[in-house]
């Protein structure tokens, strides 16, 4: 998802794998992503993050572009499937969720955001504090959309 050109990137695993030679993804699809309350911080993050990948030439969603495009490099036998992650139980959801604040404390795309004038340290502030409120609510929900893909250099 971060790479300006996947074709590129592609080229260069086809060309080192020999002949047989097996390539796997997982990649994942923000778009596909399930959040509840519905304007949950966690879900206001992965979008913010999503714009800073676009901006600097990254694909948020490439997972639901893998499969034509291994297909077009000449890779077959294309095994899919898909899955999501995230913190489900009390512990988990508290720990995933303050793994968010740690970005948004932290990560250098939630730096770019911020020096680009699309967040401001009073929004910051907020998410931080929605996203630690998400974390002991027992009804909040987030999980990652996720595809992987398997397939062979066939040539």
């Amino acid at each position: 998802m971060q790479f300006a050109d996947p074709i590129r990137a592609l080229a260069e695993v086809r060309r080192v794998l020999q002949p047989g030679g097996v390539v796997g993804f997982r990649e994942p699809i923000f778009s596909s992503n399930l959040a509840e309350p519905r304007d949950s911080a966690q879900d206001e993050l992965w979008k913010l993050f999503g714009r800073v990948l676009a901006h600097n030439g990254g694909d948020i969603d490439i997972g639901r572009r893998l499969a034509p495009l291994l297909q077009s490099m000449g890779f077959g036998d294309l095994t899919m499937s898909a899955s999501f992650s995230g913190g489900w139980t009390p512990e988990a959801k508290r720990a995933f969720c303050e793994r968010c604040v740690q970005l948004c404390e932290e990560a250098d795309f939630m730096k770019q955001a911020t020096a680009l004038g699309w967040i401001g340290s009073d929004v910051l502030a907020a998410m931080i504090a929605k996203l630690r409120a998400e974390g002991t609510d027992p009804v909040s929900f987030f999980a990652t959309a996720w595809r992987e893909i398997v397939g062979w250099k066939l040539t």
